[in-house]
């Protein structure tokens, strides 16, 4: 059975929800930047998911830079094992149009072989749409992770966010 729950504070609201022992926080804030030309509202999405008894917490946090919607996935084990939350997540950007997506795993040494699936269909389902994935700042064991699983002949990674192109290929 299902629980939900909603509160706000701090300029945000915090959504959370309790299925079969898994507790999932999602926090979304707005905020708006006044320019010149006009206002601008920025929204930062964290996710945050808890499995009783694991010990395991994964955050996302999502921004814009440019074209692209920068994702920053953090887990507090370093590891990447479930990547379900990613997907929903770029299926929701590309059904907006949001077709160009960075992804960083943040301080993450390990992936898991069910992550990197999820990591491969999310890629396919972006290019699909005329879109690019790629992957920035990596942990240098994840890295090589990736280097022996020749994901770097398939997804672009970059070792900074500053070193994304203005205009994907």
């Amino acid at each position: 059975m299902a629980e939900s729950g909603e509160e706000e504070g701090e300029g945000g609201n915090t959504f959370l929800t309790e299925t079969a022992g898994v507790s999932i926080r999602t926090r979304i804030t707005v905020s708006h930047l006044s320019f010149d030309m006009g206002l601008i509202e920025v929204y930062n999405i964290e996710i945050e998911r808890c499995v009783k008894g694991a010990g395991s917490s994964m955050k996302i946090e999502t921004y814009e830079k440019g074209v692209y919607q920068i994702v920053k996935v953090q887990d507090d084990a370093h590891t990447i094992n479930n990547l379900s939350e990613l997907h929903d997540l770029i299926v929701g950007y590309l059904k907006r149009g949001k077709i160009h997506i960075a992804i960083s795993f943040c301080d993450a040494s390990y992936i898991y072989s069910g992550a990197v699936s999820v990591l491969i269909s999310c890629y396919r389902m972006v290019e699909e749409h005329g879109g690019s994935l790629c992957i920035i700042e990596p942990d240098p064991g994840l890295f090589d992770i990736l280097e022996t699983l020749n994901i770097n002949n398939v997804i672009k990674i970059y070792v900074a966010e500053s070193y994304l192109p203005k205009y994907p290929e």
